[in-house]
């Protein structure tokens, strides 16, 4: 059972995190610290740059480097992500094999839980588990595509006017301000559980009910000759619940690789070289009076284009954040099912050992 409380706000984003309790070696929770570890990788890097910017004197080649360095930690987060992903997967393989393979005692009886019947029945204080295989939707990609604002730099290095070459990348930021808010996200985390837009704060309680057939709190929950065969068929074919979530991972993995190879391919439109040809803005200048016919953008339109940036790189930051939340939650929830499966149906096996006096409660 998971108690909801609201963390303290972060600054990232401007979210409330929600939190379980009272969940052993809870993967939810690990995520819960995972996202606040990369949250302030990311604000490193982002001062990190916003400093080197500063100190730069507008020395195009410093900016440039620190843009690229800048990149380069953002690429490391989503790599980091993608790793977190495989090894909250790997452990729960591990432990979930475990749990099933050092209790064949369940499996020695299928036959004799086969012959459950009304005269046993008893009662659980409990969840109906649902785990429908395509949920979490892995939908990051087309989502981070449908939403791209193109910042075209090929058209930016045309423009000669300082103040026209602001408003260009003014217009393009308002652009995606627009587009990405927080009606975005919320659209987003109700999409990848089937559900309407989910507010940050309900997102926790929206995931424990699409994890347990609508509830957030145990219930009475009667069990017969059906919730016992449901119970022993999850036990028995563990391993086809393990490669449903495992065809999952590898969908999440899929998506941010391409996500991270279309951020460079951003970078690198309309050039032949690398992300320090395509950061360059200089431009044509004639009240350039040294003679090199270039004009080094001003600190307002590097912070404009710097602003741009940061906000794609948000948006890469939540959707795995809200992804990781999803993902985690489903394998806690799956551990507690097969927790819930093995104690009834070893409830089971004692009720039909013994004559039937009354129905039992735990």
């Amino acid at each position: 059972m998971f108690d909801l409380k609201v963390l303290a706000q972060q600054d990232f984003n401007t979210r409330n995190i929600l939190e379980y309790s009272n969940i052993e070696e809870s993967f939810f929770l690990e995520s819960l610290q995972f996202i606040s570890e990369n949250m302030n990788e990311y604000r490193d890097a982002n001062k990190t740059l916003y400093k080197s910017i500063l100190e730069s004197q507008s020395n195009q080649e410093i900016i440039n480097e620190s843009f690229n360095d800048f990149f380069q930690s953002v690429k490391k987060i989503i790599d980091k992500f993608i790793k977190y992903i495989k090894s909250l997967f790997e452990r729960f393989v591990i432990a979930l094999n475990k749990f099933i393979s050092s209790d064949k005692f369940i499996l020695k009886h299928k036959n004799d839980l086969m012959q459950f019947t009304d005269v046993y029945n008893f009662t659980i204080n409990g969840f109906n588990y649902t785990f429908a295989p395509e949920i979490p939707l892995v939908n990051a990609q087309a989502r981070f595509e449908e939403s791209f604002v193109k910042l075209d730099f090929a058209e930016l290095q045309g423009i000669t006017d300082q103040k026209t070459l602001l408003k260009m990348i003014k217009t393009k930021y308002n652009d995606l301000i627009n587009q990405i808010n927080g009606e975005w996200y919320n659209k987003f985390r109700g999409e990848i559980i089937g559900k309407n837009p989910i507010e940050q704060e309900d997102y926790a309680e929206e995931l424990s009910k699409v994890y347990r057939n609508g509830e957030i709190h145990p219930e009475i929950i009667e069990v017969n000759n059906i919730f016992i065969i449901n119970a022993f068929s999850r036990f028995e074919n563990f391993k086809k619940v393990e490669n449903e979530i495992k065809r999952t991972k590898e969908k999440l993995e899929k998506d941010y690789e391409n996500i991270k190879k279309h951020i460079q391919n951003i970078i690198k439109q309309n050039s032949t070289r690398d992300i320090n040809k395509l950061i360059s803005l200089s431009i044509n200048s004639e009240y350039d009076k040294v003679g090199t016919g270039t004009l080094n953008v001003s600190t307002e339109v590097m912070n404009q284009l710097d602003l741009f940036i940061k906000k794609k790189v948000e948006q890469i930051m939540e959707m795995s954040s809200i992804h990781s939340l999803a993902f985690s939650y489903k394998l806690d929830a799956v551990k507690e099912c097969y927790k819930q499966d093995k104690a009834v149906l070893y409830r089971a096996l004692s009720i039909m050992a013994k004559p039937v006096k009354e129905n039992a409660f735990f």
